[in-house]
Formats: structure tokens, C-alpha cells, sequence
């Protein structure tokens, strides 16, 4: 019985893994070619004028995007070539396209759930729903597919539960109409961000990367940190920040910036375990730093309705701290392990980045500018846009021509399609909750477990995102947190801001977190080392990004929210709690007193990050009591040294 459950579980394993990209030849090349710039030129035009419904809009954006990913993407890793399935499939998404715009007017005017929908509408709605979730299958695979397949069993199947998570009877054509022909569904807020904000964001990081942007940020990096103490891993840090502003995504962020900084710290002394943990944890950084935030602070505007502009400017402390507390770990790792900066022929200076690139902080300064005058983001993204390629012109060697700039657009969509299908799918997760009421459940679950205590619901929402966040990418898992974890934090006299940023940076540290640490296994592929050792080790180089999340919401003071004494108190206790706990972590005192030394600093940074001026000050002084000598006494060797 055993080995039979076995087998079953090893077919329907295997049946649910992903598959892998494929690049198309021949006349499939021409077609993704033709239809990624006929998606493009339908955006840019939609975005800039507007002139199409939000509903109509996301379904025509999912259905061009699902008939590109047919194509993009094979079935499984084991199959060879695109087979009569695939091209039925991305057919099937372009007729489902043309049913939409030709009967737009029909299907905005009708009262979902009221009026019965044709032979024709069930038809294409089981379809699109077929599609969606095939897609995210192939481009996800285990990690999202299994949450979207388990709440439409919950949808058919809920009323036969007795208890609490008993809902009423759910048939097929309900479903679909909720799902396929409302903005609840499908089409819902995760499909319009993707189709607006993601689209135009995404695209400016290709033509930024592709111009020589991403050079500039490696060179600006290099000159800033890297003739330090422990260079090459701070040059990590820094670039990996720097891109991550324009980017956004761990794995993209860990597989571009990591090709460069990990075999620069493996020449330069790091074991291949800790140059891949610390590029894995400056990159996944990038999905909480503004100005994109990983997508994430675009959709925190849908669900929130606060400003675009305010989430910005309230998260970067919080990014930084998240950034200081991995620079001062890799200070003192380096530098306990003697790995001096780099040799002053091997790194440019900032004047040399400048010199070479510095017209890239022309888009990136006016994107910011933009925003903050209250241009909205996607119209600020294409305006920065439209003035990077002509910048691109000023320099020979970064030029792009036409046929340069056709192959950056049609590589910016076609690195959408793994958002568009995870949109997809969290959509249909969260439509299948609302349907049934299941976020409400959640809720007083967790209350109930929690006693109502805040820092115990803090702490299982903070598990529970961490197992959401299990292979999946951070636009999905925080449109379901939004959904069952923001509103257990909101009843517990927590601010929405707070809930919904701390919601942004544990879907984040999924990607750095094992068993499933995607940004992790990607590090590791590029510094040929064990990947679960990579994302143990990033774990605890990440400490700042577990912490700081839960800071903010007991101390919004760093937040930038309350008086202007209590947010400098605030910025200056979070910035030594998480230098001390980087220090003590990295374990960086020897000798018999060196345990004791340590923990004095982690006990030390803890008692600084509570919100309390008792702790706080009692915090100061355990760590400086622990450090300051230290530091005096290699103050002193080191003046003795030069004198000799």
C-alpha cells in the first residue's frame, strides 16, 4: 500500500514540476517577435492614454502574454520542441483575446452572477481558466500551482465540510463567471498592476540594462566600496542595491548582478558557500528597495489606496537598514578572515563611473522626481523611458539602433510571463477566497491561536508568509498575504501601512529562506556550490531583513511616522541594533571571552530595536561595552604598526 501511495505521489510530483524556457526558430520566432511588439505598442498606447477599460484591458494583457508563454515555455524539462499542444494553446489565447475585444461592450454592461452567460462565454471562460492555470504550472510549477489547485477544490467541495469552513454550494458556471468575467477573478488587481506599473517597469529595466545602465551601477559600486575591507563582497552589496532600484526580482537580481561579484569574491579569498549567501541576500534586497520594490509597492497602492510617493520615501530606511545590517556582516566576516579590498588597478573610481556612464542617473533622477511631484508611476516610467533611449545615443559603444531596440522590447515581455501567470493565479486564489469567504475564517483562526497577543500574530503571519512564499514570486504571494494575513494585522490596532510592508518584506525573504530558496539555488548554481548550505548561510547574513519588519511595526518611528525626535531616536537605535546583531552573529570575537562578547552584542541589539527607552539605552551600553574595546585595542595595534 505503501509503495503504491508512493508511486501515485511520485506521478502527480513529477505531473506538477515546472518546465523550462525554450528559445523558438523558424517561423514560432517570427511570431513571438510580431505578437511581444504587438503587445507592446497595445501597452504603451493603453498606458499613455487610458482609453480602455481596467477589465477589458487585463484580460486582453493576459491573454497576448499566456499565448507568448504557449510558446516560451515547455511542458516539462524532459520535452524536445514545441509541440501541435503548445500551439493550440497559444491560439486558443489569442481567439480568447479577439472574444473579449469583440464583446467588450456586452460583457461590461451585464450584472456578473445575474446575467446567465452564452454557450459561447462558459466556452471561452473554461478556456482561459484551462490556460492559466496549464501556464503557471509550466512557468511556477509545485510551489504555485498546489495553492491555486487547492482552492478550487475548496470551491467545489467546501459545502460538503462541516464546521467553520462549511460554505455554501459553488457550481461550475458560477466560478467561472467570478473568475474569468469580473475583476474579482482573473482580471483582478494582481492582472491590472502587471498590466500597467510591472509592464512599463519592467520594460525600463531591459532598456537600462541593455544601454549600459547596469555597467554604470557595477562601476559606481566598485568605486565606492571597492578598495575596502572585504571589496569584492561590498562591491556585491552595493551594485546588487543599485540594480535592485530598477529591477526588483531576487532571482533576475541574484542571476545578473551574481555572474560578476561571486567569481570576483571566490578569486578574491570567499569560500564559494559565502560569496553565493552574500550575493543571494544584496540581491533579493531589491525586491524592498524603492523606487520598485519588486512590484510590490505598486500593488500596496491598489489594495491601500495610499499614495505611491508615500511608500517610497517611508520604506527606503527600512531597505537601508536592511542593506547596513549585510554591510557590516560582510565588514567584519572580511575581515576576520583577512580578505583585504581590491588592488587599485582592478577597480574604477566613482569619477570613472561617471565618466564612462553617468548619464544613467538622468532616467533614474527624473523617474523619482516624476513620482514625487505626483506624475503617476507608469506615465513617470515611460517618460524615463522614452529619454533613455536617445541617452543611449551619446556614447558609441551603448548606442541602440532599431533593430537593438526591437530585441530589448521583445525581451522585456517576454520576461513577463512568469508575473502575468503568477498575477493570473493569485487572482484566482483570491477571488476563490472572496467567493467563499475563506479569508474571514483565516482570520479568526489565527486570532484564536494568537490569543489576541499582537507579537504572537506577528510572528505565525511571519511563518505563514515564509510557507506562502515557497517558490513563488513575490507579486503573488503578497496579493494572497493581502488577502489573509494584512487584515489579522489590521484587527490587532496595527497600522495598514505597516501590515501591508511587512507583508512586502517576508514575501521577499521566501526567496532566501530554505527548502524552497529560490534566489538562493540560483547563487549557488553560479558559485557551483550546495545550494542548502547557501541558503542556510544567507539566512543568517539576512538577520536585518527578519527583524526590521517586525521593528516598524511596534516603531513606526523609522517609517518616517511621528515627530521628528522620535524619528531620528528611532533611525539611530534601529541603525546600531542591527549593526550589533551583525557583529554578534558573525561570531567575529576570539577567545574564551569572545561567546560571552557576542552574545552581549545580539542580546544588546535586540534590547536597542524593542521600542522602549529603558531597553533601548540598557541595549546601548551592553554592546558598546562588548565592541568598544575591541575596537580600541585594534585602533592601537594598527597606529603601532604604522609608526614602526
Amino acid at each position: 500500500m505503501r509503495i503504491m501511495v508512493g508511486r501515485v505521489f511520485g506521478i502527480f510530483w513529477h505531473a506538477m514540476r515546472e518546465g523550462s524556457s525554450r528559445k523558438p526558430k523558424g517561423w514560432l520566432a517570427a511570431y513571438v517577435s510580431i505578437l511581444s511588439l504587438l503587445v507592446a505598442v497595445f501597452e504603451i498606447y493603453v498606458n499613455v492614454t487610458g482609453h480602455l477599460d481596467p477589465y477589458v484591458h487585463s484580460m486582453l494583457f493576459m491573454s497576448l502574454m499566456l499565448a507568448l508563454a504557449f510558446i516560451l515555455q515547455s511542458p516539462s524539462k524532459e520535452s524536445k520542441g514545441i509541440s501541435p499542444v503548445d500551439i493550440c494553446f497559444s491560439i486558443a489565447m489569442i481567439c480568447l483575446a479577439a472574444y473579449i475585444w469583440f464583446h467588450r461592450e456586452r460583457l461590461l454592461v451585464r450584472f456578473p452572477l445575474v446575467d446567465e452567460l452564452t454557450p459561447l462565454d462558459l466556452f471561452f471562460g473554461a478556456i482561459a481558466s484551462i490556460a492559466l492555470l496549464e501556464a503557471t504550472r509550466r512557468i511556477l510549477g509545485i510551489g504555485m500551482i498546489l495553492p491555486v489547485i487547492g482552492i478550487i477544490v475548496y470551491v467545489f467541495a467546501g459545502h460538503l465540510i462541516e464546521g467553520s469552513f462549511y460554505h455554501r454550494y459553488i457550481d461550475l458556471r458560477t466560478f467561472i463567471d467570478s473568475m474569468i468575467f469580473t475583476i474579482n477573478g482573473a482580471a483582478g488587481v494582481p492582472m491590472r498592476v502587471a498590466a500597467t506599473y510591472v509592464f512599463i517597469f519592467v520594460t525600463l529595466g531591459a532598456f537600462l540594462e541593455r544601454s549600459g545602465g547596469g555597467d554604470f551601477f557595477y562601476k559606481l559600486a566598485t568605486g565606492i566600496a571597492g578598495g575596502q575591507v572585504g571589496g569584492p563582497a561590498k562591491v556585491a552589496v552595493v551594485s546588487s542595491c543599485a540594480f535592485g532600484m530598477i529591477s526588483g526580482s531576487p532571482t533576475s537580481d541574484v542571476a545578473t548582478t551574481g555572474s560578476f561579484t561571486i567569481p570576483l569574491m571566490k578569486r578574491m579569498g570567499y569560500t564559494p558557500v559565502i560569496a553565493a549567501a552574500i550575493e543571494t541576500v544584496a540581491g533579493t534586497g531589491g525586491a524592498i528597495m524603492p523606487p520598485i520594490m519588486g512590484t510590490a509597492a505598486f500593488l500596496m497602492v491598489e489594495f491601500t489606496g495610499i499614495p505611491y510617493s508615500d511608500i517610497i520615501i517611508a520604506s527606503f530606511t527600512p531597505a537601508l537598514l536592511y542593506y547596513l545590517c549585510l554591510f557590516v556582516q560582510v565588514h567584519f566576516h572580511s575581515q576576520k578572515i583577512g580578505v583585504m579590498g581590491m588592488p587599485r588597478e582592478q577597480r574604477p573610481t566613482v569619477l570613472d563611473a561617471f565618466k564612462d556612464r553617468g548619464e544613467f542617473v538622468i532616467p533614474l533622477t527624473l523617474l523619482v522626481y516624476l513620482i514625487i511631484q505626483g506624475i503617476t508611476p507608469a506615465l513617470a516610467g515611460i517618460i524615463s523611458l522614452a529619454i533613455t533611449i536617445p541617452i543611449s545615443w551619446l556614447r558609441k559603444d551603448s548606442r541602440m539602433g532599431l533593430r537593438m531596440i526591437i530585441d530589448t522590447q521583445i525581451t522585456a515581455v517576454t520576461r513577463l510571463a512568469p508575473v502575468v501567470a503568477a498575477c493570473g493565479a493569485a487572482g484566482i486564489f483570491v477571488g476563490g477566497m472572496s467567493l467563499t469567504g475563506l479569508a474571514s475564517k483565516f482570520i479568526a483562526l489565527i486570532n484564536a491561536l494568537s490569543g489576541g497577543i499582537p507579537i504572537v500574530a506577528v510572528l505565525m503571519s511571519a511563518v505563514v508568509l515564509l510557507i506562502l512564499g515557497l517558490g513563488m514570486p513575490v507579486p503573488s504571494v503578497y496579493v494572497i498575504a493581502a488577502a489573509l494575513i494584512a487584515p489579522v494585522l489590521t484587527k490587532l490596532g496595527i497600522g495598514v501601512f505597516q501590515a501591508h510592508l511587512f507583508i512586502v518584506f517576508y514575501c521577499a525573504l521566501a526567496a532566501i529562506t530554505p527548502p524552497e530558496a529560490a534566489a538562493a539555488f540560483t547563487a549557488a548554481g553560479i558559485a557551483e556550490a550546495d545550494p542548502m548550505k547557501v541558503g542556510w548561510r544567507a539566512t543568517l547574513f539576512a538577520i536585518g531583513g527578519y527583524v526590521v519588519p517586525i521593528v516598524f511595526i511596534f516603531s513606526p518611528g523609522i517609517l518616517l511616522m511621528g515627530s521628528f525626535g522620535h524619528v531620528v531616536w528611532a533611525m539611530v537605535t534601529s541603525a546600531f541594533g542591527v549593526s550589533f546583531l551583525a557583529i554578534g552573529v558573525e561570531r567575529y570575537f576570539r577567545g574564551k571571552l569572545g561567546i560571552l562578547a557576542d552574545l552581549s552584542l545580539v542580546v544588546g541589539g535586540a534590547l536597542l530595536l524593542i521600542p522602549s527607552l529603558i531597553t533601548q539605552i540598557l541595549g546601548l551600553l551592553l554592546g558598546g561595552a562588548a565592541l568598544l574595546p575591541r575596537l580600541a585595542r585594534e585602533r592601537k595595534t594598527k597606529l603601532t604598526a604604522s609608526l614602526r
